[in-house]
């Protein structure tokens, strides 16, 4: 007997660096689906689904949990595709990546969580009256120390997270890569080395940044990506930043395009502009990105 307890020492330690050394070789593990939870119809999974049409496709799943969610929140990032239930199996889909601003009270699912403020009626809408054409969004959540706008989504990698998004679509639909189209709100586009100011080896086709940060480090960010890609830079009235510098230079870019609604007189954002402007510049950029005409936005790709 004592022969063989010290035999099943040596073969332990033997038997687990073989398996440690396997799973290196073939890269780390998927990250693990999270359970949905309910408790009696009242987390946060269950009241974005009880504001999502019956049409409309909606998967939650997990991004970088440890990075950006406390141990608690679960799953976090959620796929969504109105009136979903019409298209193909395997369709091609636009992309839209949102990152939210500021957490500050620790939400799950901000802006797309069955509030008032909830996007996706305002999207599905455009969908449904042919200004847009079919598209997927996709959305994490960032509650861990989402408290400062320069910190907000420390070392997003947009590549990374599509990887993970289309994963767990299991086949039913599939990320049009060569139109990914970025949008931040607020401090979702306030971190220099984060968020959409640095999302990684791969970048999207477009990018919104709305009543986000400016000043030296951000301005040189978003000159990069102008440099690069289409940018569009919305901001309402009251949000008081130093615009001039990045303005200038955008002006001078065909590939730059700088909002700004105090200069549209007859538009009204109500009470809450910073929240209401987010829908308004989607409304008007949207078309740009995803026009409904366009035939292969939502192609089988079989």
């Amino acid at each position: 007997m004592a022969g063989f307890m010290r035999s099943l020492r040596v073969a332990i330690p033997v038997v687990l660096a073989s398996s440690v050394a396997t799973a290196r070789a073939d890269g780390p593990p998927p990250e693990a689906e999270w359970p949905e939870r309910w408790e009696g119809g009242t987390s946060p999974e269950a009241q974005v689904r009880a504001a999502t049409d019956p049409t409309d496709f909606l998967k939650f799943f997990t991004f970088e949990h440890k990075r950006y969610l406390y141990s608690k929140d679960g799953p976090g990032s959620l796929a969504w595709v109105p009136t979903g239930a019409a298209l193909p199996i395997g369709a091609a889909l636009p992309t839209i990546v949102f990152l939210h601003g500021l957490n500050e009270k620790g939400h799950t699912y901000p802006r797309l969580d069955g509030g008032p403020e909830d996007l996706r009626p305002a999207l599905r809408q455009l969908v449904i009256s042919k200004k847009i054409g079919p598209f997927l969004l996709l959305a994490p959540t960032h509650t861990r120390y989402a408290l400062g706008a320069a910190s907000m989504w420390p070392a997003f990698d947009l590549g990374a997270f599509l990887d993970r998004a289309e994963a767990s679509l299991s086949g039913r639909f599939r990320v049009a890569r060569d139109r990914v189209f970025l949008v931040g709100h607020s401090a979702g586009g306030c971190n220099p080395e984060g968020g959409i100011l640095s999302a990684g080896g791969t970048e999207p086709a477009a990018l919104l940044a709305v009543d986000s940060c400016l000043g030296e480090k951000t301005d040189n960010a978003l000159e990069a990506l102008a440099l690069r890609r289409p940018v569009t830079f919305v901001h309402e009235r009251h949000w008081k930043r130093d615009t001039a510098a990045f303005r200038s230079f955008c002006e001078l870019l065909p590939t730059c395009r700088y909002v700004a609604t105090e200069e549209i007189p007859e538009l009204d954002l109500g009470r809450d502009p910073h929240a209401a402007v987010l829908p308004w510049a989607l409304d008007r950029e949207l078309p740009r990105w995803i026009p409904a005409s366009s035939g292969s936005a939502a192609s089988a790709g079989r």
